[in-house]
């Protein structure tokens, strides 16, 4: 019928024509033989079908959601998200005139990491849910991962609390950590050490004695008592053998020296939490094949400093249209990079 109109018609007029004419329907009543139609227009109420399909875009975002989620119950190895959006958004900085994000005061830390930086301490997961709004993210879940940082992290938009006991890093997320209170900074304790064993020097000693550090009748428990001092108060241990009789003490110096009198010197192998670093232009470890590290160079030094001396003794980046860096297991002697790299060792 050339005067009927679907229902379809009258939708395709509604969205295109909502601001020049009215959306009308019709209802056509024809003769049975067809001869004549009456059509009579009516006003159409389309709320009812535009709030059905506000609730159904709703249902589906609930639906992805939930099956994103579901599948992260069930794959450790898969990302805690799957969102592939630009992750720059990380990177900015709060806004000053963002007072509730000043007040909480979350801070990001390294991608490609697994601890917080040092002055930020971890986040409970109370905290971790407060800070998403301020940074005007999305708090998604509280779940176990072994292959994602612990803690808060979060990535894009996107913010989740790891509650597995010791995480790992992940290159493409980033933990999220707060500054301790005032009261909280005044208590806590010094960096953690990584020690993975001590380092034996023969015929050399370490001059500076440890105040009150009288003689150990053993190697072992002068390391204890030295380690749990702390490298900023002992950072050596030396041994002197008269007959059968070994007597250790703590000690503190900045080198080794000669020892005269067969002493051996243990010190351990260990980073401090804030050890500074060397850099070296145009210069690499020499002979020396190590573990590619993909992120930031920031997120390479503090992976070497997670892996202490026994594992990493330098850092090689190498920039492109993005920075490369490998973690080298040693680094004895370095010698002229052919491609502009730049090397960094640790100095402490």
């Amino acid at each position: 019928m050339a005067h009927q109109r679907t229902i379809f018609d009258v939708l395709v007029l509604a969205f295109l024509l909502p601001a020049v004419v009215p959306v009308v329907t019709s209802d056509a009543t024809c003769t049975s033989d067809n001869s004549h139609c009456a059509v009579s227009n009516k006003p159409s109420d389309l709320s009812g079908f535009i709030q059905m399909r506000v609730e159904r875009s709703q249902d589906d975002d609930f639906i992805a959601d939930s099956e994103e989620l579901y599948d992260e119950d069930f794959d450790e190895d898969a990302d805690a998200s799957d969102d592939d959006a630009d992750l720059s958004d990380d990177d900015e900085d709060l806004s000053g005139d963002d007072v509730e994000a000043q007040a909480s005061e979350p801070k990001l830390g390294i991608r490609g990491t697994n601890s917080c930086p040092a002055g930020t301490v971890a986040m409970s997961e109370q905290e971790c849910k407060d800070a998403a709004k301020p940074l005007r993210k999305r708090f998604r879940k509280t779940g176990s991962y072994m292959n994602h940082p612990k803690g808060c992290m979060v990535r894009g938009k996107r913010v989740f609390y790891n509650k597995h006991a010791t995480g790992k890093a992940n290159a493409k997320w980033v933990p999220l950590c707060t500054k301790p209170s005032p009261a909280a900074a005044a208590k806590t304790p010094p960096p953690p050490q990584v020690n993975c064993g001590w380092s034996r020097h023969a015929f050399q000693k370490c001059e500076g004695a440890v105040a009150g550090g009288s003689p150990f009748w053993g190697l072992a428990d002068a390391q204890k008592n030295c380690s749990a001092l702390g490298l900023s108060k002992c950072s050596a241990v030396t041994c002197r053998k008269i007959g059968s009789i070994e007597t250790c003490t703590m000690r503190k110096c900045a080198s080794l020296s000669h020892s005269g009198h067969g002493e051996v010197t243990y010190t351990p192998n260990t980073y401090r939490g804030d050890c500074a670093w060397k850099s070296y232009a145009f210069q690499k470890c020499a002979n020396v094949a190590g573990e590619t590290f993909w992120g930031s160079m920031e997120g390479a030094k503090a992976k070497c400093l997670e892996l202490g001396p026994c594992k990493c003794r330098a850092v090689t980046c190498r920039q492109f249209a993005f920075t490369i860096c490998t973690l080298m297991p040693t680094c004895a002697a370095l010698t002229r990079a052919g491609h502009g790299e730049k090397t960094y060792k640790p100095n402490c």
